[in-house]
């Protein structure tokens, strides 16, 4: 069988209204032999507080629609060029995917113009993280700006927040809420923020195990300036849950010659990462966490996120941060339901750090009998 007979293919365009925002544009061609069956288009809207450097390859498009390919069996065509480390890694980071979900995604070849060497000329010492205000990304912040926990620690000069992926691209107000408290976080810290507005996630078929190739579809598009993207982990070593779309296995498949990408933070639990971030106040005052409240780029503490976050400060024996304003009561943990295996897990963590730390009250005893319960649930 051909491979070409069924393809998806990518073609580019760009425009900058200056050297702080940069629009790129993916028009999108899925064909069967030589005929067009469908026309999609991708736009990224990049907004930065530094200048915006060009982009070596187009990598970024390749992650932006892999799974949407992958998904299909269609082969990608690329318009111009892309990174000969990058598709090596590429082909590995499909394998894992359709090794872990045989019957939803399959390999498929991506072909470019052009492939290119890019191995670095000299070290840029500058890296990006994928921040959405909340724990795992402060976390993250924090790590790389103090300089603690551990020896392994970068540059960080940019945070960038996606507009269209927790919140929808129609949602300004609420991403300008979300945008402003990230802002507050890192004042003075030297780290510039820049926004990212897309419509990509449309091409994510399975959100829970696509969008990291979503953020390293973002992360690629500051290869120009940097040369480290960081993503922060969803859970620690010892509580992996696969397969997640992020994860310590693939996400630094999604590496270049000259840009590599990291997960960060998987020797910390949930727990230990608040730990760490609670004596830095302009990240308690203003962390958010909440995706699903009515109040969309504030916490609503009252969604299942909300809830466990304001128990992973109780469970360490910290008063609630100012960016929670109102307290979690028993009856809301007592009617917490169908937990998944992610959120089981974090609920676990937050029994063994109250018990860690003699934390008591009625409100352990329910999260006790929560885990229970979902543990009793699981086994039968």
């Amino acid at each position: 069988m051909d491979k070409m007979r069924t393809s998806l293919r990518i073609n580019t365009s760009e425009k900058s209204s200056s050297d702080f925002h940069v629009t790129r544009t993916l028009d999108l061609e899925y064909l069967n032999g030589n005929r067009i069956q469908e026309k999609r288009n991708i736009f990224f809207e990049l907004h930065t507080d530094a200048p915006t450097a060009p982009l070596p390859t187009l990598n970024y498009a390749v992650l932006a629609v892999l799974f949407s390919a992958m998904k299909s069996g269609r082969t990608i065509v690329v318009d111009g060029p892309v990174s000969r480390r990058f598709l090596e890694n590429i082909e590995e980071f499909q394998q894992v995917f359709a090794s872990w979900t045989p019957e939803r995604y399959r390999v498929v070849d991506i072909v470019a113009q052009k492939e290119v060497d890019d191995l670095p000329e000299e070290r840029k010492d500058a890296a990006v993280c994928a921040f959405s205000g909340g724990v795992d990304a402060s976390f993250t912040v924090y790590r790389h700006l103090f300089k603690r926990p551990g020896k392994f620690h970068q540059n960080l000069r940019t945070a960038v927040l996606v507009h269209g992926w927790d919140i929808a691209v129609e949602q300004s107000e609420a991403f300008k809420r979300a945008t402003d408290a990230s802002r507050r976080m890192l004042d003075g810290t030297g780290i510039g923020i820049a926004t990212m507005r897309t419509n990509g996630r449309k091409l994510l078929p399975r959100w829970s195990q696509n969008f990291g190739a979503g953020l390293g579809s973002i992360l690629h598009q500051f290869a120009g300036n940097h040369d480290c993207g960081l993503i922060g982990s969803d859970e620690p070593y010892s509580d992996l849950v696969l397969p997640l779309g992020s994860n310590p296995i693939s996400n630094p498949l999604m590496s270049s010659g000259s840009f590599r990408i990291l997960t960060d933070g998987c020797r910390c639990t949930r727990s230990e990462k608040i730990a760490h971030i609670a004596d830095w106040q302009r990240a308690t005052d203003n962390i958010r966490v909440c995706w699903e409240g009515p109040t969309t780029g504030a916490n609503c503490c009252k969604c299942e996120k909300c809830i466990r976050t304001i128990m992973n400060f109780r469970a360490l024996g910290v008063s609630r941060p100012g960016a929670f304003p109102a307290d979690v009561r028993d009856e809301q943990i007592r009617g917490m339901r169908a937990l998944s295996p992610v959120q089981l897990t974090f609920m676990t963590d937050i029994l063994r750090t109250a018990r860690k730390n003699g934390v008591q009250g009625t409100w352990v005893g329910e999260v006790e009998e929560l885990v229970r319960r979902h543990n009793t649930q699981k086994a039968s």
